[in-house]
């Protein structure tokens, strides 16, 4: 693969867990391809400790920790989903680190592996259902794009490049 179709996918990839952040309300900090000891791009979320979900209002203990925790998975599902959708397949290998931070966020709330397989399969279906939508996917589109052009992203200007529609 030409290093410009990596950085591509690292774009796209990354631009999916950002526009997801930003659906899910998770604070996004900033979002980068630029390539580090750890990885080939990188995006940081902010507190959600405080995060505002939709009908929690009120919810606290097991049960808001659980919400916030499958946000967390989902935004993570949805950076190898958007690669996933802008290759035209989805490859586990690559990604591994991503699942495994979904797993983690949601094992204490799974009985069995094979629960918790399913919940991690379920909540990747959700985020390719919601990254699809034609919007959504122009949104991700148009954060890529930036990404390729500024290697990073600060949380006003993945907002702003969100809202902004073509």
């Amino acid at each position: 693969m030409t290093p410009g179709r990596t950085r591509k996918r690292v774009a796209y990839h990354e631009a999916g867990h950002a526009v997801a952040c930003v659906l899910l309300r998770i604070p996004v900090v900033h979002v980068t391809i630029r390539p580090d000891r750890w990885g080939l791009g990188a995006l940081r979320w902010g507190d959600v400790t405080r995060l505002r979900i939709p009908g929690m209002r009120g919810v606290s203990g097991v049960a808001r920790v659980r919400a916030i925790r499958e946000r967390l998975a989902m935004m993570a599902l949805a950076g190898p989903v958007a690669q996933g959708i802008l290759v035209g397949h989805f490859a586990v290998w690559c990604c591994c680190g991503d699942r495994r931070f979904a797993h983690r966020q949601l094992a204490p709330f799974s009985r069995t592996e094979e629960e918790l397989a399913n919940h991690v399969l379920n909540l990747e279906s959700r985020a390719s259902k919601i990254l699809r939508g034609a919007r959504v996917w122009a949104a991700v589109e148009r954060v890529a794009d930036a990404l390729l052009e500024s290697e990073t992203l600060n949380s006003s200007q993945v907002r702003k490049i969100i809202s902004c529609r073509h």
